[in-house]
């Protein structure tokens, strides 16, 4: 009995198969023969999400001085594998990552725009460019600096209001005027269903879009008074909002859904004798949203231990007003 060829699979069963397969798996079938070299690449091109398998470990995707400009590593914690795989880092490495999820990484390209790649599957697609976003203009009396790229920002959040913009490079806008994106799925869902939250200079003001579009969509300052500083946020899958978190403590949902924004503050200000030095806001895994505060002191530590003056970390649960206060090297929470 003759055995099983491997390598005369249907290119249709392969994309099947690799489709369930986890990730190192899935890199590992690219070298099999040529036949599966060809049926990875297709799935490299197909945008389909990778993969399917709810099981799926999670793993880490960095560059690495050991492996060629053209290698990067993708790593299981949980296993202990470390896998290369080719991607252009020598492109990437120029950009500066301003967020990921969904196995999708938002860098900031050598012009200052937003671009989407998947280090998995090779994918890309484009977000608005930074002149899509409200107070962003191209600037052409800076544009004889050595070739480069230059953008005026009317920080007064409305164009024509300030008497001389900020006039940033693309570097300089690359690297102060994005604070942060969010995806609330990924990209490849297709159906105009991804939307990126944007919060971006002046003052932690947000925007949003979905990629393919020409502009970022503004949430207004006119139509939603004092609303910026915000210092994060994230999606909640069982409802389709977003949850943001202000400076002063305050929470907003953005139902984002249609083409205006849809917004409603869901709790006050949190009373605090000084501001924090960081903010965070996260979804627990039983449902509660919390906050976290963390607070830095500086001192002469010629002079003092670390014990003395430890940093601290304050974790608000803005549904059982609980606020305890744990040390930085604390657990905040264990999973049984």
């Amino acid at each position: 009995m003759e055995s099983s060829d491997w390598a005369e699979l249907l290119e249709d069963v392969l994309l099947i198969i690799m489709e369930r397969l986890d990730i190192p798996d899935l890199i590992r079938s690219s070298a099999v023969c040529a036949s599966w070299c060809a049926a990875s690449t297709a799935v490299r091109r197909a945008r389909f999400p990778l993969p399917s398998s709810a099981k799926q470990l999670p793993c880490l995707f960095y560059a690495c001085e050991a492996y060629s400009p053209n290698n990067a590593v993708v790593h299981c914690p949980l296993t202990g594998e470390s896998i290369r795989v080719p991607f252009p880092l020598g492109v990437v490495t120029e950009h500066s990552v301003v967020g990921a999820g969904h196995g999708w990484i938002v860098t900031a390209d050598e012009v200052s725009n937003l671009r989407l790649i998947n280090p998995i599957t090779g994918a890309q697609a484009c977000l608005p460019p930074i002149t899509g976003i409200h107070h962003v203009e191209k600037s052409f009396t800076g544009a004889g600096n050595n070739g480069a790229m230059m953008y005026n920002v009317f920080v007064s959040s409305t164009p024509g209001l300030d008497p001389e913009p900020l006039l940033l490079t693309a570097n300089e806008a690359r690297e102060c005027m994005y604070h942060r994106v969010v995806l609330s799925c990924s990209p490849s869902t297709g159906g105009g269903a991804c939307v990126a939250l944007l919060a971006h200079m002046e003052c932690g003001e947000l925007s949003f879009a979905r990629p393919g579009d020409e502009r970022w969509t503004w949430v207004s300052l006119d139509k939603h008074p004092c609303f910026g500083g915000f210092e994060d946020f994230f999606h909640n899958d069982d409802d389709g909002f977003f949850y943001a978190l202000c400076f002063d403590g305050s929470i907003y949902t953005l139902d984002l859904n249609g083409d205006s924004p849809i917004v409603r503050q869901i709790t006050g200000k949190v009373p605090q004798r000084w501001y924090p030095s960081a903010m965070y806001l996260l979804r627990a895994p039983w449902g509660d949203i919390l906050q976290v505060r963390r607070w830095r002191s500086y001192v002469d530590l010629m002079a003092t231990s670390s014990s003395e003056h430890p940093n601290n970390l304050e974790v608000d649960d803005d549904d059982d007003d609980l606020d305890p206060i744990v040390g930085i090297n604390d657990d905040i929470a264990q999973d049984n």
